[in-house]
């Protein structure tokens, strides 16, 4: 087998050397997050229940009182890293899947959830029941409830066949 030259030696060193570096430096700044919830208890270590909100038989009540405008939140108590570090700009991509069965009591009453984006720590608003699904105030000017408290990504689905998805 005769011996490789200095320039070919080059050739094959300099593209690794490249793909070295760009494996290894670059890839701290990608970050990877999945997690799967098939069953929710009561004392579930990664889930929070707000309001009326409540685990049974290993579902989610989101409404459990017999009172009307009810608000329940279920939400995942880690925050979730949805920006890229390297541009503050630059919001990430992400993809998500829910699977999802809603049940109401009655014909006569609304029911409906939103699956939302907000800041971490964020809570359901005062007067948010009804069409507001837990996430927008509907009297925010006499509350003081503060606009950047309201989550400005989600969609939400209702009992009655309407779906709206937002992007405040």
């Amino acid at each position: 087998m005769p011996a490789m030259s200095l320039t070919s030696l080059m050739c094959f060193k300099i593209p690794f050397l490249v793909l070295f570096i760009f494996t290894h430096f670059f890839s701290r700044f990608a970050q990877s997050l999945s997690f799967s919830i098939r069953r929710f208890d009561p004392k579930h270590p990664r889930i929070h229940y707000e309001g009326d909100a409540s685990a049974s038989n290993g579902d989610i009540l989101l409404n459990t009182n017999d009172r009307p405008y009810g608000v329940g939140r279920a939400t995942y108590v880690k925050p979730l890293h949805l920006w890229d570090d390297c541009s503050l700009t630059h919001q990430a991509d992400f993809t998500t899947h829910f699977s999802f069965t809603m049940d109401n009591v009655s014909e006569s009453e609304g029911a409906g959830l939103a699956f939302f984006l907000a800041p971490f720590g964020n809570t359901a608003p005062l007067n948010s029941g009804g069409e507001n699904l837990g996430l927008f105030d509907q009297y925010p000017s006499t509350t003081g409830s503060a606009k950047g408290q309201e989550p400005n990504r989600g969609c939400r689905v209702r009992h009655f066949p309407e779906t709206a998805c937002f992007d405040q």
